[in-house]
């Protein structure tokens, strides 16, 4: 209180007057929660986007990695098939000799052609699934307008100034809100 005096209402429509200034009482509560639902539509973005953003990092080095492995499978079967021959059929051994070793047997004739490696049998490429929002937020964002907002709420400098001015929005309608205590004012 200013001047350590007690609220009184004026004759002119309800306001408090406290030493030279007169605070209303009617609207203090609807914009002070409008002060805190604007800090929190600052707010939310700033904390939920970079999350999201992580999020489909995850998802995406997870999908990578899948293919990955999904490659080195067919290595590993390939591999396990050519040990399988190597133990089992004499006709793999045979053509590994005579390939490898240049091993011929006596009274056969055989021909060179240059065959040009392509290394192992490359499967299909990669090509990453769409990792979609939530249907809620997929909805909700059909609504919002065409926006870099990774650049607005990601980037540490823009995210941190708003982190700040919603901060300082809480502030300020939690001043509004606090009502002097009648028993400080007796």
């Amino acid at each position: 209180m200013i001047s350590g005096s007690s609220p009184r209402i004026s004759a002119q429509g309800g306001a408090a007057v406290s030493g030279n200034f007169a605070v209303p009482q009617r609207g203090t509560a609807l914009v002070s929660w409008l002060l805190i639902f604007m800090a929190l539509a600052a707010f939310a973005p700033c904390v939920l986007l970079p999350e999201w953003r992580s999020y489909q990092a995850v998802q995406l080095a997870e999908q990578t990695e899948a293919h990955r492995v999904d490659a080195m499978q067919q290595v590993v079967d390939r591999e396990r098939r050519f040990l399988d021959g190597l133990q089992t059929d004499p006709a793999v051994v045979a053509r590994l000799a005579k390939r490898g070793l240049g091993f011929e047997a006596i009274g056969s004739q055989s021909v060179r052609v240059p065959v040009a490696t392509t290394g192992a049998p490359q499967g299909p490429p990669f090509s990453p699934a769409r990792i979609s929002l939530p249907p809620v937020i997929a909805n909700a964002a059909l609504y919002l307008p065409d926006f870099d907002y990774d650049r607005v709420f990601c980037e540490e400098q823009s995210r941190s100034v708003i982190m700040l001015m919603s901060c300082a929005l809480m502030i300020v309608a939690v001043c509004l809100r606090k009502q002097p205590s009648e028993e400080a004012d007796r």
